[in-house]
């Protein structure tokens, strides 16, 4: 049992180290990527040219297919499934869970809107469909990339079949990109808001998860550390 407590504790020491090489990754690529936008300048001719290619290919059945994804990401989607999520957990008592859902979601909706608040970059004048607010970074590409993250943070220790574990992987990341995408192809955000918007979610992401495991689930001994698996 010692063993196995030890075993244990140094796991969850390697998923901090991880998570912050993580955080410090994208945090950095996210200032990079902010400087050339807003001082250097450098990425407004290729943008535009992604933006002008899209509309050039964009058809009736295509339109149907990227408003389907751009809902999937949208606060309206969001507003129905976690509620809904979290009403499970309060069912079933998982307060960890419920809390770590709600702490992380609601945190990049806050993060999503001071980001905004804070480049105040108006959106490319190409809207198929109306949006207000301004446009980097993409608050649907955002909050999808942590949401889909922490989902999976929380199920994996549930999920002992490699294949259905890279099965869950690769239907996070999918529906990560084509939420993002669509809002390319519909006109409302500049690729660089999408890409922004991965690495302010991923940064935001490892953040969260820094914060729910290392002062509250972790301990200094590793016969003080609970029997419970890496992320219940």
């Amino acid at each position: 049992m010692k063993k196995r407590s030890r075993i244990k504790f140094y796991d969850k020491v390697n998923l901090l180290r991880s998570v912050f090489a993580i955080f410090v990754i994208s945090i950095t690529l996210f200032v990079e990527l902010a400087k050339e936008i807003f001082i250097e300048g450098d990425t407004n001719h290729y943008e535009w040219f992604v933006l002008n290619c899209l509309q050039n290919i964009s058809s009736p059945a295509m339109d149907k297919v990227m408003l389907f994804f751009t809902f999937l990401g949208s606060v309206e989607f969001y507003l129905i499934t976690i509620p809904v999520i979290l009403g499970v957990l309060v069912w079933r008592r998982r307060w960890h869970e419920f809390g770590v859902i709600l702490f992380s979601v609601a945190g990049a909706l806050v993060l999503n809107n001071l980001l905004k608040l804070a480049f105040h970059r108006v959106r490319p004048n190409l809207y198929f469909i109306k949006e207000t607010g301004y446009s980097f970074p993409s608050g649907h590409a955002m909050i999808t990339t942590v949401f889909y993250g922490i989902i999976l943070f929380l199920v994996f220790p549930l999920v002992t079949s490699r294949v259905w574990r890279n099965i869950l992987v690769a239907l996070a990341i999918f529906f990560t990109i084509a939420i993002g995408a669509s809002r390319i192809y519909l006109g409302v955000h500049y690729p660089s808001d999408v890409l922004g918007s991965y690495l302010a979610g991923l940064c935001w992401l490892a953040a969260s998860i820094i914060i729910i495991k290392s002062p509250f689930r972790l301990r200094l001994n590793p016969r003080d550390t609970d029997a419970h698996g890496i992320g219940e």
